[in-house]
């Protein structure tokens, strides 16, 4: 049974409050379509989707927002984004990043070296970084990253953090660690939406509608490798009455 039914009847049976509302319209109208009216105003929303999808997916969100707000998502990122962060998303959401599942072991250690100089310099040379991780292959970033840390002893990522500003760095760091193990970025992306201090639920239901037909078993693996308890048990204990329920729904379809 596909997962809007499922949460379909969940819904008939609440008392439709608040939050289990906001979690209904999330569901009922994700597509491609929800994806951009997000992105369009929510960095931490577009990064994940600029950074993370495949090349066809991001082509039809594309379309889908020029179809439905008469304007580019390019054309919105240039008026709405600035400096080298712009220029990041604008080659992202082109969708033609290098999809082949081939690597070059040898291209990758010489890659290795452009970044640790160019991550070295006191002037950081970001465009030749973003070149490299907009449009590499996952797999070949992946290997990029690690020749890397044979190098210099470094996570990629962690001297992305300390050099980069901003949401340049933010979507950077995402594009390493979705090219390790896309099930641990979101894990680690549900986890900062819904912990003992804090509950943004807008996120956490994006991120469980997101992919609850996509990888959620996978994400939920791993969250609990990392978070040692089950985001099902975390959710127990911090969401409450039919929000509560409707999520768990969402866990177990």
């Amino acid at each position: 049974m596909p997962t809007s039914e499922l949460y379909c009847r969940q819904l008939r049976k609440s008392e439709n409050d608040g939050l289990l509302t906001d979690l209904a319209l999330t569901l009922l109208s994700f597509s491609t379509q929800y994806d951009y009216g997000d992105a369009n105003y929510d960095d931490d929303a577009l990064i994940e989707i600029l950074c993370t999808m495949s090349n066809s997916n991001i082509r039809k969100i594309c379309a889908t927002y020029q179809q439905i707000f008469s304007k580019r998502l390019d054309q919105e990122i240039r008026e709405g984004k600035t400096g080298n962060y712009k220029k990041l998303l604008l080659i992202l959401s082109e969708g033609n990043r290098d999809e082949s599942i081939s690597c070059d072991p040898q291209s990758a250690k010489n890659q290795a070296i452009v970044l640790e100089k160019k991550l070295s310099q006191s002037f950081t040379d970001e465009k030749t970084i973003i070149e490299m991780l907009a449009k590499k292959s996952f797999r070949q970033i992946n290997l990029i990253s690690e020749e890397y840390r044979k190098r210099t002893g470094n996570l990629l990522e962690k001297d992305i953090k300390k050099r980069m500003s901003a949401k340049l760095k933010d979507a950077l760091v995402a594009i390493v660690r979705a090219s390790k193990n896309i099930a641990e970025f979101y894990a680690r992306r549900i986890n900062k939406s819904i912990n003992y201090f804090n509950l943004d639920h807008h996120n956490l239901g994006r991120l469980i509608v997101a992919r609850c037909e996509i990888d959620l078993m996978n994400i939920q693996d791993e969250f609990k490798f990392i978070f040692r308890e089950s985001l099902q048990s975390r959710m127990e204990t911090i969401t409450s009455g039919n929000y509560k329920h409707a999520l768990l729904t969402l866990l177990n379809a």
